[in-house]
């Protein structure tokens, strides 16, 4: 009897033996998954050991790294970072599962002898992309309790310039630093800005305060600092002496007589703080007011001053022939006060300046304590006081840098140069000789003062006022002589010098 072999048992053997069948090249491709799977799962195992490790490892890092991106807005950077990652990371992702789903679903529908049960996914795959899909049958269908594909493919492995850890902590961490300093950089700006009063002042700004202080107006005031003027020395016994027996051969005028040498400050005083009438000479003061108020940016030289029938004043001048509402620059009205001693433009200049008691009171700030104006031009009266020596005062302290600026100083006697009236103290002084004044004349008085360039460089104020009978011309006379004798006493070589 012949042994014959049973039907599973043949096909079996046809299978193996056949490489031609196609359930032949199935099987194979069966037992070659197998076969390399436990390969498969310890490498898995080994890169998830790893992963955990260095999770754990960096878990502080990453934990103080996210906590610095969100300060630094750190977070919204990464989740961009992420989206471009997974967008780039997408077909790849595609096509490593269309991968694995084909090669499951042909391993699982080549043999039935496989346990279902056995999720050959549960174990990671390695992180590559194979390099061609096993071959799958055209007809055959994978069976309804095929385990499903759950798990997920990985990301592509991040750049080296994304990865966590402690050089971008460091760099958080420096961020962090500059953003403080800077800051607080901002806070002490602002406090320095809101707290003048705690600013530091340096040396050229207390140098600067101090030059500037004889022409700043005084806070409570607005008024220049008093005058320092020159420390007045010894007198001048021999010249006084000439002066004296001048004076004396005319009992019947009151004579007061104040000389300065600017160079030494010597001086004769004759009666020089006993008050006059001013008249005229009260246009001095008046002058200098006004430049102090152009340094102080409170008026304008191109200014325009307009006419008005109120400012219309008799006597000197010519803006009272004027139509009323003719315009003048401040500066051409002050030059008429003081060349041709115009009472209009006298009158115009005071209201500008803000009336008679903001005047009187700016004098007596000056320290002139019998200067006053009592009335507008003209003060026929004689109501409106100054003496001499407060007149010399005012020059000597604009000569000094006082009171104005040197800008101001030099139109101030510029302007005093071009007076019209030269008919008292110019007479007798020599042809080079060279004097800023301003006179002063009424029925019962007549004035001059004024500073005195001589040619042998000597330079004096010299204020002479004369109370006289009514129109009485010796008194222009004596106002002469006594210039005159000055001018030669002066022209001799150093006789402050002399006994």
């Amino acid at each position: 009897m012949t042994n014959q072999e049973p039907d599973e048992l043949k096909t079996s053997t046809s299978v193996r033996g056949n490489p031609a069948n196609p359930r032949f090249r199935t099987s194979s491709a069966r037992r070659s998954t197998e076969k390399n799977l436990p390969k498969n799962i310890s490498q898995g195992k080994r890169k998830l050991n790893s992963a955990k490790q260095k999770k754990r490892s960096n878990s502080f890092s990453r934990q103080f790294g996210s906590w610095l991106r969100q300060v630094l807005g750190g977070v919204g950077r990464q989740k961009q970072r992420k989206s471009k990652v997974s967008k780039k990371a997408a077909p790849l992702n595609s096509s490593i599962n269309s991968s694995i789903n084909s090669s499951i679903n042909s391993s699982n529908s080549s043999n039935s002898s496989i346990n279902p049960s056995t999720n050959f996914l549960d174990t990671p795959l390695p992180h590559r992309r194979p390099s061609s899909p096993l071959p799958t049958p055209a007809s055959t269908t994978p069976p309804r309790n095929a385990p499903r594909n759950t798990s997920r493919a990985r990301l592509p492995k991040r750049p080296p310039n994304q990865k966590k850890g402690s050089s971008s902590t460091v760099v958080y961490g420096l961020r962090l630093l500059i953003l403080g300093v800077g800051l607080g950089a901002i806070a002490g700006t602002i406090l320095y800005i809101s707290d003048p009063a705690a600013r530091p002042i340096s040396n050229a700004t207390k140098m600067s305060l101090t030059e500037a202080a004889p022409k700043t107006p005084s806070p409570s005031s607005s008024l220049a600092s008093p005058i320092a003027g020159m420390k007045l020395q010894q007198g001048i016994p021999a010249l006084q002496a000439q002066l004296d027996e001048l004076i004396k051969a005319r009992p019947n005028f009151q004579v007061g007589v104040f000389l300065q040498d600017l160079d030494n400050g010597s001086f004769v005083n004759l009666l020089g703080e006993n008050p006059f009438a001013a008249a005229s000479t009260i246009k001095l003061p008046i002058l200098i007011a006004f430049f102090q108020d152009v340094d102080a940016k409170k008026i304008n030289l191109g200014e325009m001053l307009t006419l008005e029938k109120r400012f219309v004043a008799t006597g000197s001048g010519e803006l009272q022939d004027q139509p009323l509402g003719t315009k003048y620059t401040t500066l051409d009205v002050a030059t008429r006060m003081m060349v041709g001693s115009d009472n209009t433009a006298t009158n115009m200049i005071i209201d500008r300046l803000g009336g008679l008691e903001a005047l009187n009171q700016r004098f007596q700030y000056w320290g002139l304590k019998n200067t006053s104006l009592q009335a507008v031009l003209p003060d026929l009266e004689g109501t409106n006081l100054t003496t001499p020596k407060e007149l010399a005062m005012v020059m000597a302290a604009v000569e000094q840098g006082e009171l104005v600026s040197r800008r101001s100083r030099d139109l101030v006697f510029s302007i005093m140069q071009r007076t019209e009236n030269d008919t008292l103290l110019p007479k007798g002084l020599e042809k080079n000789a060279v004097i800023a004044h301003k006179t002063g004349n009424l029925g019962t008085l007549v004035a001059d003062a004024g500073l005195i360039d001589m040619a042998n460089g000597k330079r004096y104020i010299l204020v002479v006022m004369v109370k006289r009978p009514r129109n009485d011309q010796q008194g222009a006379e004596l106002v002469r002589q006594i210039s005159r004798t000055t001018y030669n006493y002066f022209k001799q070589p150093s006789p402050s010098s002399k006994p």
